[in-house]
């Protein structure tokens, strides 16, 4: 059976399972999995005919491995890797429901000084505060240094920001 009458059964199976209309704007790339005869080591590379797989693959051979063989090559395994164009995602705000909290203060070890701790989950979009300070979360920890800025992204993320140099050492 020949490696296109492949390729194209891979592909029906992919419309039947998905739906034409489903796949709108999609696009079906073929690749393989292909190795030198009686060898392990398998490298993957776009499928497009014979003899550009060859030329392909003692190339990456040499790159990936050091040397290239004078032995025939195999194909392992057929792929169809179905890309479709994404819908943009749209992340909720990180509205402001109460004030920010501020669970108190800690001293920082050899420093001396103390710093507020603020609750991350009182943190909301657009709020921004200058180190340093500590970030307190359920499961971890935020240290923001001095001369740092850190902001609330509209996506709830965190943004630090070097608002200052860092002093000459």
């Amino acid at each position: 059976m020949a490696i296109d009458t492949l390729f194209t059964d891979i592909e029906q199976q992919i419309i039947r399972e998905r739906g034409k209309q489903a796949l709108d704007g999609a696009e079906m790339i073929r690749s393989v999995d292909c190795r030198y005869s009686g060898q392990t080591s398998t490298i993957t590379l776009p499928f497009e005919s014979f003899e550009k797989l060859s030329i392909a693959f003692h190339a990456r051979h040499k790159y990936q491995f050091g040397h290239q063989l004078a032995v025939d090559i195999e194909i392992v395994t057929l792929r169809v890797q179905l890309n479709q164009p994404a819908s943009p995602v749209s992340l909720p705000c990180a509205e402001k429901q109460s004030d920010i909290i501020i669970l108190g203060r800690q001293k920082l070890v050899g420093e001396g000084a103390e710093v507020d701790v603020i609750k991350r989950s009182s943190m909301f979009s657009g709020y921004t505060a200058r180190g340093p300070l500590i970030i307190a979360e359920d499961t971890t920890t935020h240290f923001v240094k001095p001369g740092w800025c850190v902001k609330v992204l509209n996506s709830g993320h965190l943004s630090l920001d070097r608002v200052e140099p860092s002093p000459a050492t």
